[in-house]
């Protein structure tokens, strides 16, 4: 089933949430759109005010682990029993940001609500580490969860939001590619699918992503690597044998019509799907569940899938 809009008990856009989408129009917007005209110049800063902003969560225990030679950690909010779902959580920041410092908060929140262990991954960044590192981190990681016995497929859904949506999409078509099976379902939060930064909605006033920091990511991650690479053009991937797919995409988001693309050939190939496109929402506002109310129902929603799918 395919969604173009998602209001649930949300009947408009809450002042939170418009509040939060001004404020990063105002504020990270032409951070982002300075550094990306630089050329990542102020990269080194970027990455230390991401990892300041996974502080917003439950409490939760946090342990070091080394994921088949990729290091991670392993975050479980307080109550959340070791038998529960496995997920692991593949974070965005344009493979150049983010680690799982960054993004503990929002581990932390899916873990509470879906009762799950959510493993993340600290996969290599560009520009140190071209394509195809993170993919092979993202592989190598998904691999030893399985072989080691810390998942099992059936028990485990693959996740990530923005970048980190697009290496759970590739890391799912490799999967299916190779004849190996995937797992149980594949959550895509604000998903960065389309990484031919022109190709985006650039009538959408997106009040998070600029096209100049979009460009200037997709250059650092493509490295050497060929663009019709599938593990770099996910849309293009093979999905008949994908699991089940939620797609949660915000309505102010460049990266929409990208997701609805997907969501078409899904359907296409018979893969059970649902994109939720939820109105006046940011870049992964998810992550700001303790702050706006829609946060907190997206991620709920996002908690009932992983559950049904385990």
């Amino acid at each position: 089933m395919t969604m173009t809009s998602w209001e649930g008990p949300m009947k408009r856009v809450s002042v939170r949430s418009r509040v939060l989408a001004t404020g990063m129009r105002l504020t990270l917007y032409r951070v982002a759109d300075r550094d990306g005209r630089q050329a990542l110049r102020g990269l080194a800063r970027m990455r230390r005010l991401a990892d300041h902003m996974g502080v917003l969560g439950p409490r939760a225990s946090v342990t070091p682990v080394n994921m088949g030679g990729v290091p991670g950690e392993l975050v479980r909010a307080l109550g959340v029993p070791a038998t529960g779902p496995t997920v692991l959580h593949l974070h965005g920041g344009g493979f150049i940001l983010g680690s799982p410092r960054s993004h503990r908060g929002l581990a932390a929140q899916l873990s509470a609500y879906a009762g799950a262990s959510v493993w993340l991954p600290h996969y290599r960044l560009a520009p140190e580490h071209p394509f195809p590192a993170a993919f092979d981190d993202a592989v190598s990681a998904y691999q030893w969860l399985v072989s080691e016995g810390r998942a099992d497929r059936e028990t485990l859904v693959v996740a990530g939001d923005s970048a980190g949506g697009q290496l759970a999409t590739a890391l799912t078509a490799a999967l299916s590619t190779t004849g190996q099976p995937a797992a149980a379902g594949l959550l895509l939060l604000s998903p960065w699918l389309e990484l031919d930064v022109a190709k985006l909605d650039a009538s959408i006033r997106d009040p998070m992503l600029p096209t100049s920091y979009g460009y200037a990511c997709r250059n650092a991650y493509f490295g050497t690597g060929d663009p019709t690479d599938p593990r770099l053009n996910v849309l293009t991937s093979d999905v008949t044998a994908f699991p089940p797919v939620l797609l949660q995409v915000g309505g102010t988001e460049i990266l929409t019509g990208c997701a609805q693309q997907f969501t078409t050939t899904l359907q296409a190939a018979g893969v059970p799907v649902e994109l939720q496109i939820w109105p006046g929402q940011i870049h992964v506002w998810q992550a700001f569940s303790p702050l706006v109310p829609e946060g907190k129902r997206a991620l709920q929603i996002a908690a009932r899938f992983i559950s049904a799918r385990t």
